[in-house]
């Protein structure tokens, strides 16, 4: 006979062993499982409403009184703010948005071409910066390091002390097909970006990805009181969800026809229904995600997390 394994784990009794095999067993299962939920619907539910409706009076007192409505004072110093991915999309508004408010920006473009459209704007100074690039980072760090050391620059004559206020991850991209269409090289090039359904895994991995490194970096950055936020935005109008039918339609029409003959065009065409027409009836405006990067950028005490309502 072979030797009895010894555990340091708890294991239930053979009595609690039977009760779970039991309650896994139909009719008993389903029976057990509509019980519950019942039980939780007309019994606990009501009472978990009145406590949250408690809650919800004593937290707008809290907010009332506490403070954390109230922006930042930006009357005697210069706040630089670097946001990356500002071609075009959430980047592109936010810069403007955020130099609106007094702020300096240094606009990061993937493309030289797009440095152009914040020219004769003195609060927003463009750089060349590829995310993915080391050198290109380096050196706009470098720029921005300068126009910090400097007292004076032609655009902006003052004295008041100038500060990096904040870093806005924004730069992304994304790729659209079944995981089964895509080359390793389209999720390595997706997720080199720092970009958190179907259609989307390259993309929704890399957000995934940032959402987790964001985490470990508030934990990290909180040891000097420094906010490190996300802002996590379900479906707006963009032109990186502009372009995402056309993506599709080419990684589809660029399929080995082998594959293609696999799926067949009837199962394409309702995929793309379900991943491309679908959302787009409800796209909403990016300017509320713009709002809430505003906010998290102004306000005292933002948030860690604006949530994917946005």
């Amino acid at each position: 006979m072979a030797p009895t394994r010894k555990s340091h784990q708890r294991v239930p009794g053979p009595w609690l062993q039977s009760l779970n095999e039991l309650v896994h067993t139909a009719p008993v299962s389903f029976v057990a499982y509509g019980i519950f939920w019942a039980f939780i619907l007309i019994v606990a539910s009501p009472a978990v409403g009145i406590v949250l409706l408690f809650v919800t009076v004593l937290r707008l007192c809290w907010y009332a009184v506490s403070g954390r409505h109230a922006t930042i004072d930006t009357t005697d110093k210069q706040l630089a703010i670097v946001v990356t991915g500002c071609d075009t999309g959430f980047g592109f508004s936010l810069a403007f948005e955020m130099a609106s408010k007094g702020y300096v920006v240094f606009a990061g473009c993937l493309n030289k071409e797009s440095m152009k459209q914040y020219e004769g704007h003195s609060n927003i100074f463009p750089l060349k910066m590829d995310v993915t690039k080391e050198d290109e980072v380096k050196n706009a760090a470098v720029v921005v390091n300068k126009w910090i050391n400097e007292n004076t620059t032609a655009e902006l004559t003052t004295t008041s002390p100038r500060l990096l206020h904040a870093l806005v991850n924004n730069a992304g991209i994304g790729s659209g097909g079944l995981i089964d269409w895509l080359d390793i090289s389209v999720f390595r090039k997706d997720m080199e970006g720092l970009v958190a359904a179907g259609f989307g895994s390259t993309y929704h991995g890399s957000k995934f990805a940032a959402e987790g490194f964001s985490i470990c970096l508030r934990h990290e950055m909180d040891a000097f009181d420094i906010d490190v936020i996300t802002v996590n935005p379900s479906f707006h109008e963009t032109p990186l969800t502009d372009k995402m039918p056309q993506v599709c339609k080419d990684t589809w029409n660029n399929l080995d026809p082998k594959v293609r003959e696999e799926y067949g065009e009837e199962f394409f065409a309702q995929a793309y229904r379900i991943a491309v027409d679908l959302p787009a009836d409800v796209m909403w405006s990016a300017k509320n995600v713009v709002d809430a990067l505003v906010r998290s950028l102004t306000l005292v005490s933002p948030p860690s997390e604006y949530q994917k309502r946005v």
